[in-house]
């Protein structure tokens, strides 16, 4: 009722127009072509002069036409004309001209053309002189090429309105005295541009300028220093934040690697308590446990999920150190601190690490952050789980956890990590409980091998699932083979036996780094496959 009102009093001619001979036959005309009440109403809200179409040549010839033009089928003609119905009260020779611009000049296809409008209908309002001065920036000034700019405009379509005209002077100062990039049309600015095309039209005063200043001041980075052009090409999307998101994703940041009491924010985030099933290894490691003493060793072990996961509240980092992280994989700044502490925690949690290990596994592959816990941590923490346990099976005289520990599973002693402090233990803990269980986690076997796997080589946390896969299948095959022929492990003698034990690591890593070229010409010495 307040919409017919509004209409009615900005535009009273309507009054004059009369129902069964304007109004009901142009609304008929609508419905025929897909639209609903709820379209048409939107429609006249918006645009009432639709009502004075000629509903029995102008209107229909109108609809027939932006279908043709932009082609559309029923469906997309009504999501693009209720967003845009001022589409029906140009002319047709003016929308031809915006598709012909879309087709001959930009180089669209049909299929790209309606993709466009549908993700951006207010482009077919766009004006030619604006639509052609938004291409002329790309590909003149920006020196993009056609197929380039073509990309990034049906990505962004924004790329084609005025804000793309709007201050390109500072924009392109922003670029070379603020960026110190060389002028375009250099590769180095086209590179960063298509990275992140927002660039191109978002404020230089209000976003980019200001979180540029932020990223100097928190990250120590000199006006000169190349490593702001290796951060902005990995990372650019830093320079369309809100300056003051910005700077609170950096205090998190660095909060998290480091603990400085002086970042400390008045409210805490809140934390997530993963609880038991932030071990990704659980049951394969508990279903091996005797029945008789399986109850009490989860009581015990479980006191070392809450340890583990408080450690990774926070690695401890220096600044320098923290600042290099930070340098290097910059999409971290804007992960949620809880999300990397549930990454770290679940791997610590699972692999028994500590706060140590953990800081040094990432210190050495910052992308371990990026990591999903559901997806690629837990296929892989367990892939290589199996491969251990089907070790120890196959070698069964010697799985003792007492003799794994005496034969150097252990790469960090948990002695070192002797104060209160460095172990987080807070009021009510059983220190005595706390170590105990603890020991317990870290001297499992299956835990340990695969926690000297990822301290050895942090980069097998990123690798391609089917590449691990596959080398620890041909390592096995290899490897195992008088095993798998049903032949006694005990046969191969108790010195080479301990020393393939001590060696299941290093010969993992071997032959999973090694060239697809290599490892063929391995597998063909080998013999496999075998038949």
């Amino acid at each position: 009722e307040s919409t017919l009102m509004n209409v009615i009093e900005k535009y009273s001619w309507i009054m004059y127009l009369k129902v069964n001979t304007n109004l009901r036959p142009t609304i008929d005309v609508l419905r025929s072509f897909g639209f609903r009440e709820k379209d048409i109403r939107s429609m006249i809200g918006q645009t009432p002069s639709i009502l004075a179409i000629n509903y029995e040549w102008t209107l229909p010839e109108k609809l027939i036409s932006l279908q043709k033009m932009f082609n559309l089928n029923r469906l997309s003609l009504v999501k693009v004309v209720v967003s845009q119905p001022f589409l029906l009260t140009s002319s047709i020779e003016r929308n031809l001209a915006t598709s012909q611009f879309f087709s001959e000049v930009m180089g669209l296809s049909p299929d790209q053309v309606r993709a466009l409008l549908l993700n951006a209908p207010r482009v077919a309002m766009t004006s030619i002189a604006v639509l052609a001065g938004c291409w002329s920036v790309l590909t003149e000034l920006y020196g993009l090429d056609d197929s380039a700019a073509r990309q990034a405009c049906l990505a962004h379509p924004s790329l084609l309105s005025r804000l793309v005209l709007k201050d390109i002077r500072e924009r392109l100062r922003f670029f070379s005295e603020d960026l110190q990039l060389p002028p375009p049309p250099f590769q180095p600015l086209q590179r960063l541009l298509l990275r992140f095309p927002q660039l191109m039209y978002i404020d230089c005063g209000v976003f980019m300028r200001p979180n540029l200043l932020l990223l100097r001041r928190w990250l120590a980075l000199d006006p000169g220093q190349e490593a702001l052009g290796g951060l902005l090409s990995t990372f650019p999307q830093l320079l369309g934040y809100n300056p003051l998101t910005l700077e609170r994703l950096l205090k998190r940041a660095m909060l998290f690697l480091t603990s400085d009491s002086r970042l400390q924010e008045e409210e805490d985030a809140e934390e997530e308590d993963g609880g038991l099933d932030a071990d990704l290894l659980a049951d394969m490691i508990h279903d091996r446990w005797p029945l008789s003493q399986r109850v009490a060793l989860l009581t015990l072990e479980a006191h070392s999920v809450r340890v583990l996961q408080r450690a990774c509240r926070s690695l401890r980092l220096s600044g320098e150190r923290a600042t290099h992280i930070l340098r290097t994989a910059p999409w971290i700044v804007a992960y949620r601190t809880e999300r990397s502490q549930r990454v770290l925690g679940s791997l610590a949690v699972s692999l028994g690490m500590t706060r140590a290990e953990v800081a040094r596994c990432v210190c050495m592959y910052p992308r371990l952050l990026s990591l999903s816990v559901e997806g690629k941590l837990h296929t892989l923490l367990r892939t290589l789980a199996r491969a251990a346990l089907f070790h120890m099976d196959h070698l069964s005289e010697y799985r003792s956890s007492e003799k794994l520990k005496d034969n150097g599973w252990k790469c960090i002693e948990l002695e070192e990590a002797a104060s209160d402090e460095d172990l987080d233990l807070e009021a009510g803990d059983d220190e005595d409980l706390v170590r105990a269980s603890l020991s317990l986690r870290r001297d499992d076997a299956a835990r340990a091998m695969v926690r000297q796997l990822v301290l050895r080589y942090p980069l097998l946390l990123g690798t391609a699932m089917n590449r691990v896969a596959e080398r620890l299948e041909a390592m096995q095959a290899c490897h195992y083979r008088p095993c798998l022929n049903g032949e006694d492990p005990t046969t191969l003698g108790e010195e080479d036996t301990v020393r393939s034990m001590r060696s299941w690591c290093g010969d993992f890593l071997t032959i999973l780094r090694r060239s697809n070229e290599a490892h063929e010409k391995w597998k063909r010495r080998q013999g496999y496959p075998f038949i």
